[in-house]
């Protein structure tokens, strides 16, 4: 049976691992509340593993944590700074990421959208450009 969030106790190293994170129930909120309990006691990796298999459900928060994650402006302290979950600036990426998890009915994600494309606007690579047309127009 799913673990509720609430139950997960972080003291325990073994609540901390992809196994037990993957039984906690809910969309990703809650699963994004264990990964953030836990802080250091998960690895960069499980949390990036978490992450995707909820991308791959369409779950808006997860979508908007990862558009976060590519974002150059905005950062997700827990995450990118105490876990070590981070990539590199990509405001294309970060724009589709966004623009997903807005589709998703994530209502936050529209303004760091709309910042994301303020910057992509005024960008004159291809990429960015592509991006822009397809995410922010």
């Amino acid at each position: 049976d799913p673990v509720p969030v609430e139950t997960v106790n972080v003291s325990d190293a073994n609540a901390c691992t992809a196994v037990a994170l993957r039984e906690v129930s809910g969309d990703f909120t809650a699963v994004g509340a264990a990964i953030r309990a836990c802080g250091q006691g998960v690895s960069a990796d499980v949390a990036l593993m978490l992450v995707e298999d909820f991308v791959e459900r369409d779950d808006g928060e997860a979508l908007f944590l990862l558009g976060t994650l590519y974002d150059g402006d905005v950062t997700d302290e827990q995450i990118e700074t105490l876990i070590g979950l981070t990539f590199a600036n990509d405001d294309a990426r970060a724009a589709e990421y966004y623009a997903r998890a807005l589709k998703a009915g994530t209502v936050k994600a529209q303004q760091n959208l709309q910042a994301t494309c303020g910057r992509l606007s005024g960008s004159s690579s291809t990429l960015a450009r592509g991006a822009y047309d397809d995410f922010c127009g």
